[in-house]
């Protein structure tokens, strides 16, 4: 697990009702771009599809979010973290009140 990736679970996480945007977590992780965001982010939802045997036809990160489609044209599309990733990351207490790394 890299900093990186740790950091982009940690903002996701720790955000109010497990949502943001990709241009929401690269402000956080510090990127001009949610492209960065979104590349990071879907390289570590593919390698976590992989490791549990999850496959999505369409887009690797759905592997741990789910996805609000936005409803005027130029709104960014909502990353919702899945409960059961939410839950793994509680499990491992990476992201307990207090700490951060």
């Amino acid at each position: 697990m890299t900093t990186t990736r740790r950091r982009i679970l940690e903002v996701h996480y720790r955000a109010l009702g497990r949502q943001l945007t990709m241009t929401q977590i690269a402000e956080a992780v510090g990127w001009k771009s949610y492209s960065s965001a979104n590349s990071h982010y879907g390289r570590l939802a593919k390698l976590v599809g992989e490791q549990v045997g999850f496959r999505h036809r369409s887009c690797h990160l759905a592997s741990l979010c789910t996805f609000v489609r936005p409803e005027e044209k130029g709104d960014h599309w909502l990353i919702i973290m899945r409960p059961e990733v939410a839950a793994a990351l509680k499990s491992l207490g990476w992201f307990e009140v207090g700490q951060s790394k």
